[in-house]
């Protein structure tokens, strides 16, 4: 069973989905749902893919085997560089404003 097989089932097992939850979503029959999970089917479309992140509720790189967590924050897609850059302006609030002119950034003020 090939990654992307293997995290499909136990995505669905760990939110107590069946077969029949996730084909009645993705508008396929059970059979097919299975035929996903035991790798029979081999060449999953990239559409496919990202209807069962979203029925699975993870990632569509973690069903492709490409990250190894369901739900990586949003940071882990930055550089190093712009990890930093988001913790000194978190940092300095009182420096935020200019910061924001500069960038021109507005803010908008509830």
């Amino acid at each position: 069973m090939g990654t992307i097989n293997k995290r499909i089932k136990e995505r669905r097992e760990s939110l107590g989905l069946k077969l029949a939850d996730v084909a009645k979503k993705l508008n396929v029959t059970d059979a097919t749902v299975q035929r996903y999970e035991s790798g029979t089917i081999k060449n999953i479309k990239h559409q496919t893919v990202s209807i069962l992140s979203q029925i699975l509720k993870c990632d569509p790189g973690y069903l492709m085997g490409w990250i190894d967590e369901p739900n990586p924050s949003k940071n882990a897609y930055l550089t190093p560089h712009e990890n930093a850059v988001i913790t000194a302006y978190r940092s300095k609030p009182e420096m935020q404003m200019s910061i924001d002119k500069l960038l021109d950034i507005e803010n908008e003020k509830i």
